[in-house]
């Protein structure tokens, strides 16, 4: 009896464990969108000549950034089922409030902030994921995250070069 109810608790902890992990991976694939968001709109509103160069970066950044939304939700999908990336729970997760306090930046400052926030939320899940009891075998923390990680970094990168040209 003892062993039994042990063995409940323990299921129940795991159950609690995956849909923590569910809840992450849906902040991480919405964190993504609200950075391609913030890419676009700077494209768009990127104008003249002189900026042509900021204007071909941006799409450079937005275009990436979907590729990799991409790629995070069929894996998603794969793993966890749709219903990981309802809608509902993907607006809530869109960062609204974070998105708002990027209105009064620069154009370079939204993309940096958006970047480096990304990173921030791919890594925490990253880690999560790494340490959890929720395994995967398609590559959620072989070669998924890690990419993902690596491509805000790059994007980081170029974001910085500019800041500083």
């Amino acid at each position: 009896m003892k062993i039994e109810v042990l063995e409940q608790a323990v299921n129940k902890l795991l159950v609690l464990a995956e849909d923590d992990i569910k809840s992450k991976l849906n902040e991480s694939f919405a964190i993504l969108r609200a950075t391609a968001i913030v890419h676009q709109h700077n494209h768009w509103e990127i104008g003249g000549q002189a900026q042509y160069g900021d204007h071909l970066l941006y799409e450079r950044l937005y275009t990436a950034t979907q590729s990799d939304i991409d790629s995070l939700a069929e894996r998603i999908i794969g793993v966890c089922g749709l219903e990981t990336l309802s809608f509902n729970k993907t607006l809530n997760n869109l960062q609204c409030n974070y998105l708002n306090s990027l209105v009064d930046r620069s154009i370079l400052e939204r993309s940096l902030l958006a970047e480096q926030k990304a990173k921030d939320i791919l890594s925490i899940t990253y880690e999560s994921l790494k340490n959890s009891q929720f395994k995967s075998d398609i590559g959620l923390t072989e070669d998924l995250f890690p990419s993902l990680i690596s491509n805000r970094e790059e994007a980081l990168y170029l974001l910085r070069r500019r800041a500083e040209s």
